[in-house]
């Protein structure tokens, strides 16, 4: 579905049902219900009925209440009329969605509803727990590998947004802005996807950009703000490190490569002495989206 719906940007894209849906056909079950008080719902997240309301579906759900949302909770016809659309995990469907956790996914896996909203493998805990519902089987995992538009790839002029036929799975993220000159010798120290404490350095007397060190000679003579963000992203890059960096600006989008074992906390900013760099401190935050994952459903 396009990345763009009524002019609005996604992040994640809307749910695609493939196979088992024609209108309200008898052998699919869908249900329409309204949003309850307070939720806010997303094209292809699980929900579950609680109450005949919409609610977002975690672990403690079970497979008669668990569905999928076709619609937005803010979309205008959810709101003119009051119901979202669903359908069953019960139901004969085959769907894809981006709201997956995709931390040791493979095909044929079977998925359960997490503690965070979304689907997950059996045995897997990195996006919380597991409930005890089977909502179905993975047949499909597809990475068209775009990392978001950067500025060599970038739809519309629109930076950092995934492009309309772009998958994913929301890898965690954060963003670096760049405000003035850094000093000499100040670490930028992160953890990376598989647990390891990486450290990045300054160095204003050389320009040289090799693992973990970041030379800002010439960016710094010049105040140059775009400059630095590009050193301090090559310096990530060329690490080797789970972690991918993309300059734009003054502005530097550091995102996981690999889901380590908790992609949705794993990687993080343990401490920036890097002056004059706006650094974000705790877990990295959910980006676009990355993966979509096509499956089966069949609730046991």
């Amino acid at each position: 579905m396009p990345t763009y719906t009524n002019g609005v940007l996604r992040a994640f894209p809307r749910v695609n049902v493939t196979r088992g849906y024609a209108g309200n056909e008898p052998q699919a079950i869908t249900k329409s219900a309204p949003v309850a008080t307070g939720q806010t719902i997303y094209s292809g997240q699980p929900i579950a009925l609680v109450g005949n309301e919409w609610v977002q579906a975690d672990h403690t759900h079970s497979a008669s209440q668990v569905f999928i949302a076709y619609h937005d909770s803010e979309d205008t016809d959810v709101v003119s009329c009051s119901k979202l659309l669903g359908f069953s995990i019960i139901g004969d469907f085959e769907i894809e969605t981006a709201w997956v956790n995709t931390d040791g996914l493979s095909e044929g896996d079977q998925l359960h509803v997490n503690a965070a909203n979304n689907l997950q493998a059996n045995g897997v805990t990195s996006g919380g727990a597991n409930g005890s519902a089977v909502v179905g089987y993975v047949t499909e995992i597809r990475d068209l590998g775009v990392g978001g538009h950067t500025a060599a790839n970038a739809r519309g002029g629109v930076l950092n947004t995934i492009p309309e036929d772009s998958t994913s799975n929301g890898s965690p993220q954060f963003i670096l802005q760049v405000t003035g000159n850094p000093g000499d010798s100040e670490d930028l120290v992160l953890v990376d996807a598989s647990g390891a404490t990486r450290t990045y350095t300054t160095s204003t007397s050389d320009d040289v950009v090799t693992s973990r060190a970041i030379g800002i000679s010439t960016a710094i003579a010049a105040n140059d703000n775009a400059g630095i963000a590009i050193q301090i992203a090559a310096s990530i890059n060329a690490s080797g490190d789970a972690l991918q960096a993309t300059a734009v600006g003054d502005v530097v989008t550091v995102v996981q490569t690999d889901a380590g074992t908790g992609p949705a906390n794993i990687a993080s900013v343990t401490s920036s002495g890097l002056t004059n760099v706006t650094v974000p401190t705790g877990s990295l935050t959910r980006g676009p989206a990355r993966w979509i994952v096509k499956f089966v459903t069949s609730a046991a």
